[in-house]
């Protein structure tokens, strides 16, 4: 131990992929925001929230839609008034829904078979 204090500081590793030297790059290809009516208009509000592109998302974002932390999710991925625009709308499942199928039809991403497990082929069920 004592050599590693004695030598100093930590030798510096080759960098191979600068995300901060290429954010700017980067974020010129992040696709358009989806501008969405979540309810009426009101004296204190339009209604209307803009979502960022899922590819500006933080990470938590995307594991938030997933599994369906929606307040969690407003929070992390809106700006401040846009989310307490979404908490105030308190959106039904049906409408959650179509609002998911929405953000993933603009990033690209189609909705696919629904993963349910039925047992694989060779499964030894009682009979």
């Amino acid at each position: 131990m004592e050599e590693i204090a004695e030598q100093g500081a930590v030798p510096a590793l080759e960098v191979t992929l600068d995300l901060v030297a290429e954010d700017q790059a980067l974020r010129e290809v992040i696709g358009a925001p989806l501008v969405t009516r979540i309810a009426r208009a009101t004296d204190d509000s339009d209604g209307v929230i803009t979502i960022p592109h899922m590819k500006d998302w933080p990470y938590t974002g995307s594991r938030f839609l997933t599994n369906g932390f929606w307040e969690a999710w407003a929070q992390s991925v809106l700006s401040e008034d846009d989310a307490r625009k979404f908490a105030e709308a308190n959106l039904k499942t049906y409408q959650l829904e179509r609002l998911e199928e929405m953000i993933n039809a603009a990033n690209g991403i189609s909705a696919g078979k629904p993963s349910r497990s039925s047992g694989s082929p060779g499964s030894t069920k009682p009979r």
